[in-house]
């Protein structure tokens, strides 16, 4: 009698602050744990995301914490397993193990290596190919970072597949009570180069909109990026770390949300700001353009004077959205996406 395979996720993002690679991590593998009750979800000790440890039944193992506790004590913990497989919904996998799944969100590590710290980009782009080509499959958020890596990486075309984002379903059932929208343009993620919000700032200052809008940046400094020197307004509010309804409360006061990154995986607070109903303005960039081109605003980011011209534009026009919003939801879902994940992961479980 074949002794069953037991199906390991390697659960460090409870551990991590949250941003949406954490947030596409939580909601797949809480989809997958309905669905698949055996699995396991293995962490450091310390956890800064209770409830979801709590929800998940996480088990914390080993001495260390970080990339050191994925590449140490998450190895010796399986070392002797024989029959299992292991999903890394988060970026990075331990480098000794060949069981591997993993997601990879982006490669702002290999194309914006001069935005990182050295180490930081030294590490991953040490780290990457060699757990990209270990792997036995990888799922990434969107079709362009699946395009990117096939080029990067020369991997063949099946070894790679899109499993998208979706909306929190905290998220979706707060948006079917719609709050009265405010003069407010909101962005969130964390504060980075990569998110380009100095040239926000400046144009919402030069616009004109000051007068009449406020201008709400949520999101906090990673530990991973220099930190920015921001300048202060009365009309511009900075916000670190925030609970879920906070977030949520900001994201249906809003009237706009802008994002001009130089560079996404895939962009959660757009998908979750249209589910909100907002306005939204988005850099040019290939993958809102891929995810997001019949929904939202879109801007040369590089240039500021049309960046003006499209706030202002954009805060003359009602929000068109909730029209759209069931084809959204079918089509960015983390429900289906974590079923796709766990047939992959339950199809090879014979390894």
């Amino acid at each position: 009698m074949q002794k069953k395979t037991t199906i390991y996720v390697n659960a460090r993002f409870v551990t991590q602050p949250l941003t949406g690679v954490q947030r596409y991590a939580f909601e797949c593998c809480l989809q997958m744990k309905k669905s698949n009750p055996d699995m396991v979800f293995l962490c450091p000790k310390k956890s800064k995301q209770q409830e979801w440890s709590k929800e998940l039944m996480v088990l914390p193992i080993g001495h260390f914490s970080g990339h050191r506790w994925e590449q140490i004590d998450l190895v010796w913990y399986l070392r002797n397993k024989k029959h299992y497989v292991l999903f890394n919904p988060c970026n990075t996998a331990p480098l000794l193990l060949r069981n591997n799944f993993i997601t990879v969100h982006d490669i702002s590590y290999n194309i914006y290596r001069e935005n990182n710290p050295y180490l930081f980009s030294a590490w991953y782009n040490f780290l990457m190919p060699r757990i990209i080509n270990k792997a036995v499959h990888v799922f990434t958020v969107s079709e362009t970072v699946r395009q990117q890596l096939i080029l990067l990486y020369k991997k063949a075309l099946d070894k790679i597949s899109v499993s998208y984002n979706g909306v929190a379903a905290q998220f979706s059932d707060a948006a079917h009570e719609p709050i009265k929208k405010e003069k407010m343009i909101l962005t969130v993620g964390s504060i980075s180069r990569r998110k380009n919000i100095e040239i926000l700032i400046q144009a919402f200052l030069e616009s004109g909109l000051q007068v009449e809008y406020t201008l709400v940046i949520v999101g906090g400094h990673h530990d991973a990026f220099s930190k920015l020197a921001l300048p202060l307004h009365d009309n511009i509010r900075f916000e670190s770390t925030l609970s879920d309804n906070a977030l949520f409360d900001y994201y249906q006061r809003a009237e706009c949300f802008v994002s001009l990154s130089f560079y996404e995986g895939f962009g959660l607070p757009v998908l979750e700001a249209l589910s909100a109903n907002c306005n939204v303005l988005c850099s040019n960039i290939a993958t809102y353009q891929e995810l997001f081109e019949e929904y939202v605003y879109f801007c040369n980011h590089y240039d500021k004077a049309d960046i003006i011209r499209k706030l202002v534009e954009m805060t003359h026009h009602e929000s068109s959205n909730i029209i759209n919003q069931n084809f959204l939801k079918e089509k960015y879902s983390f429900s289906k996406s974590a079923k796709q994940i766990l047939r992959l992961l339950e199809s090879n479980t014979e390894l």
